[in-house]
């Protein structure tokens, strides 16, 4: 065998390795990219849910503020109720925080 064909031969074995771990890389970056892409349909799923939760939640929070007295009422205990939360939770955390 001439020494310019054995030269070729093995230059093609080596391109061809190449070529193969190109494939590979490829192949690896379209199942991550399909991985991505559920993920991300997951999330959006997630925060359109989400958006309607708030959406009917400001809906109601609207219905008390024009509805008579008696809501209005109702929702000053639920304010009330959510501040103290946070400042019976802002105490605890930091009771935490100075052990």
């Amino acid at each position: 065998m001439d020494p310019l064909e054995s030269e070729n031969d093995r230059r093609t074995k080596e391109l061809a390795a190449k070529i193969s771990q190109l494939k590979n890389i490829a192949i690896d970056i379209d199942d991550d990219t399909t991985e991505h892409n559920r993920f991300l349909e997951t999330m959006r799923s997630d925060f359109d849910t989400a958006r309607g939760f708030l959406a009917g939640s400001s809906h109601r929070l609207t219905d008390v503020l024009i509805n008579g007295k008696s809501d209005r009422r109702t929702m000053y205990y639920v304010i009330g109720g959510i501040v103290f939360s946070f400042i019976f939770l802002y105490y605890i955390v930091s009771s935490f925080r100075r052990k």
